[in-house]
């Protein structure tokens, strides 16, 4: 957001809370609108202590010795017990080689606060300097160290946050306040927001480049790269959100990997807010990796780096730190994505028509848009390709991917030649529980309930250790495939098994609305009527405009009106 300035009468500003703004924009390096407000709480309020010190702290950053000085003594005459004001007032004291009065105040703070650490490391240093150091200038940014950069270790990798961004008010403020007091750097490059995106990018203390966007992710990625000055990369979404203390180890790993690149999981939900289902996935991307201008992303959508750190004879590893991706998070947004997404793989197979990942990706976007027809068309067009090529890991995977993809689909009128595609991709790696879930879910969806009950099971009995490619659809190794265990045993009659499931999933999610619409009619289906119609009202309370539930609860209402009426 841009900066603004408080304006109106004395009576109605609040100096603390106007503090509290300048805090904010001085964490985010933004020292001159820092400053501009900490002088309003001055005017304000000139017996406001806190607002001198932190006036004179922006004086130090910027160099300006005399005038912290004077903002410092006017601190701790207003309040003696200042001890960190005193610590400041050594430190630019210090700077001014005024050693008499710095080793004063350092004493002074410590003898207010006995525990403060700071300052006693400053009287050392201070001491050394008396003693006839032969290196001040070194010894002076010691003093200062923690006023310029508490955070930052030493001998620390530095990492650059790289980001490109087009009208993301909504989501950058999370993602940014994430990584914020971790990233070294952060480069931003928008291709044409017409919203607040640049300020809040800017608020963050952001580098904001503009682009001309041209349908190329790949080449907006780049062109952040090209500005970043770390040592290594982060590369991540404006919908992306990171946990700080995660990047804190991830630096301490970084001193000592000979990677050029990390993948890391990037879990992403996608939730179906009217049945409360939510539906986790986990990848595994390359969105770490080394700042040489021999790493660059490739392909104008999915875009990777990994084909140019290999490329230059780089490895690869795998570390859990996970991003989570807020970017599929209802179907509206959903279905935009898929057709831009699908409109970039189109131009991008033109450019590269032997692209299998391409043909696979386009397949699936085609059959989340519900067009069949094409998606079996990119399928097939993907399994050409790609069978008989070299088997490397990547091309297994994509290979597995399209076998199950086209076996799906094939499920619904043509199920011997589905099954066919479903024991290929279970040739390539029985272990991976995604193959089982999909056959599980095309059994069903024949009716063929007995069938899919095995391969719901077999989701738990297969050990994912020795996968292949354990990237999962993490819902698949719970509340999706619970819940299709608990629908699968309700059609079987296995009432007792349905219920069991269905407390498992509601461990999971308690607002599962198909969960608990089917253990109404298990309970009802065991005698317990009460039980089950509590069930269909909990349903419906998490989702007012659940169908089946509705129809269960007038269907129980109105039985329990004709048993009063024979009685």
């Amino acid at each position: 957001m841009p900066i603004k300035i408080v304006k109106g009468k004395k009576e109605e500003l609040d100096p603390g809370k106007l503090n509290d703004e300048g805090m904010l924009y001085l964490s985010r390096g933004m020292l001159n609108e820092a400053e501009e407000i900490f002088k309003q709480v001055i005017e304000l309020d000139y017996n406001y202590a806190l607002a001198h010190n932190n006036m004179a702290v922006i004086y130090l950053k910027k160099g300006l010795y005399k005038d912290a000085i004077k903002e410092l003594r006017t601190a701790t005459q207003l309040k003696p017990d200042y001890a960190e004001a005193f610590n400041n007032l050594g430190v630019a004291y210090f700077q001014c080689q005024k050693y008499t009065e710095a080793k004063w105040s350092f004493e002074k703070a410590l003898e207010i606060k006995s525990d403060y650490e700071e300052p006693r490391k400053n009287l050392a240093i201070l001491s050394n300097n008396l003693i006839g150091s032969s290196d001040r200038s070194r010894e002076k940014n010691v003093v200062t160290r923690n006023l310029k950069n508490k955070k930052k270790k030493e001998k620390l990798p530095a990492i650059s946050l790289c980001m490109i961004v087009k009208n993301e008010s909504e989501n950058l403020p999370r993602a940014l306040n994430s990584v914020k007091d971790y990233a070294d750097e952060i480069i931003i490059v928008d291709t044409g927001s017409t919203d607040d995106t640049v300020e809040i990018a800017k608020s963050f203390g952001a580098k904001v480049y503009f682009y001309s966007w041209n349908d190329d992710f790949a080449s907006a990625r780049n062109e952040a790269l090209r500005h970043a000055t770390c040592d290594w990369i982060l590369s991540m979404d404006a919908d992306d959100e990171m946990n700080g203390e995660d990047i804190a180890k991830l630096k301490e790993y970084l001193k000592e990997t000979d990677a050029a690149g990390l993948s890391i999981p990037i879990f992403s939900e996608l939730t179906d807010s009217s049945l409360n289902m939510k539906n986790t996935t986990v990848n595994y991307l390359v969105r770490i990796f080394k700042n040489d201008p021999r790493i660059r992303f490739t392909r104008r959508i999915h875009e990777f780096v990994d084909k140019s750190i290999f490329d230059m004879g780089g490895k690869i590893e795998r570390i859990d730190i996970p991003v989570f991706h807020r970017g599929y998070t209802d179907q509206k947004t959903l279905k935009e994505k898929l057709d831009r997404n699908k409109r970039l793989v189109e131009i991008a197979l033109d450019e590269n028509p032997q692209d299998h990942t391409l043909w696979t990706y386009l397949g699936k976007t085609y059959f989340t848009l519900n067009d069949l027809e094409k998606a079996e068309e990119c399928f097939r067009k993907a399994i050409e390709i790609v069978e008989g090529k070299e088997n490397r890991y990547v091309t297994l995977f994509f290979l597995q991917s399209a076998y199950v993809d086209l076996a799906l689909l094939l499920s619904e009128d043509r199920m011997e030649e589905a099954l066919e595609f479903f024991n290929k991709a279970i040739n390539i790696d029985p272990n991976f529980p995604d193959t089982y879930y999909y056959m599980g879910m095309a059994y069903y969806n024949k009716g063929m309930f007995e069938e899919a009950y095995k391969s719901f099971k077999k989701v738990f009995q297969v050990d994912v250790n020795k996968s292949l490619f354990f990237i999962s659809n993490l819902g698949i190794r719970g509340e999706l495939t619970l819940t299709m265990l608990q629908a699968t045993a309700l059609q079987l009659g296995m009432l007792k098994e349905a219920i069991d499931y269905g407390n498992r999933v509601l461990e999971i999610n308690p607002n599962n609305a198909p969960v608990l619409n089917n253990m109404g009619i298990a309970y009802i289906s065991l005698g317990e009527r009460e039980i089950g119609k509590s069930f269909f009202e909990k349903a419906l309370l998490v989702a007012p405009g659940f169908e089946k539930a509705m129809d269960n609860l007038e269907k129980y209402i109105r039985e329990e009106f004709e048993e009063s009426i024979k009685v």
